[in-house]
């Protein structure tokens, strides 16, 4: 029997949703510059699990579009 690969394709698009969403905010400045994001809100607001949130938040520091410190930051 196969196992299901739904899941892993699913949480990556979901990470890639928030991420795309999360770069279309700090574009139109909805964030403040300094502001610090707090994965277990950002879920909460977006009715999704922290861990894809989380990954979205790491690619956006890798992209140099968020800071981390003890946390992440705009």
């Amino acid at each position: 029997m196969a196992t299901p690969v739904i899941n892993v394709v699913e949480r990556t698009n979901l990470a890639s949703q928030i991420y795309e969403h999360l770069r279309e905010q700090l574009m139109s400045a909805t964030f403040q510059p300094g502001q610090r994001l707090k994965i277990r809100d950002l879920a909460k607001t977006m009715g999704t699990s922290e861990t894809p949130v989380r990954e979205a938040l790491i690619q956006l520091v890798r992209d140099r579009a968020l800071e981390m410190k003890e946390g992440y930051f705009i």
